[in-house]
């Protein structure tokens, strides 16, 4: 039984170790030296890159913005719909370039 518990407390302690990086990644292009504060921030950052066709930065954005959220909140609904629009919006440029990697707006 202790055999259980120690392998159990290694477990969650691998997972933290693994966790705590998704909120020391680096900024996306754009925004240097910024991060979101809060879920609220990160929803508009996200929401404003999106206008700008800015699709890469929209979907980590938003992204960040599910992650602070409280799971099933109307923040984490907003943001999982950004997240979708935002990456429906990187598949299309991709599908209108033949498939190559470029920037939808000039």
């Amino acid at each position: 039984m202790a055999g259980l518990h120690a392998e159990t407390q290694n477990r969650l302690e691998e997972q933290r170790r693994f966790d705590a990086p998704l909120f020391d990644a680096p900024p996306p292009p754009g925004l240097p030296g910024q991060r979101p504060m809060n879920v609220t921030d990160a929803l508009a950052l996200a929401q404003a890159a999106l206008t700008e066709e800015r699709f890469f930065d929209a979907h980590w954005l938003a992204t960040m913005a599910s992650r602070l959220a409280s799971p099933n909140s109307p923040e984490d609904a907003a943001a999982r719909r950004l997240s979708s629009l935002a990456w429906d919006g990187q598949l299309s440029c991709a599908h209108h370039a033949g498939n190559t990697l470029f920037m939808c707006s000039g």
